[in-house]
């Protein structure tokens, strides 16, 4: 994924990427990984009410320490 270099174009193809691949054979972290970066994507595009969706739609299944710190 390539968020840290704030390339949106290149962000949106590795989402619908993902997408795909997801769909191919994802678990349910998989796809809630797949919401948060959504939802920093959609911070970036400034669509607010999306990224609410996405971000309470996985907070309470989210482990991925590897995408937020939580320090």
């Amino acid at each position: 994924m390539t968020i840290h270099k704030l390339d949106v174009d290149s962000i949106k193809k590795d989402l619908d990427f993902c997408h795909e691949q997801i769909k191919a054979g994802g678990d349910w972290e998989k796809w809630n990984k797949l919401k948060v970066y959504e939802g920093l994507y959609s911070i970036m595009i400034w669509d607010y009410k999306k990224t609410s969706d996405l971000f309470l739609d996985s907070v309470a299944t989210f482990s991925c320490g590897d995408l937020i710190d939580f320090k």
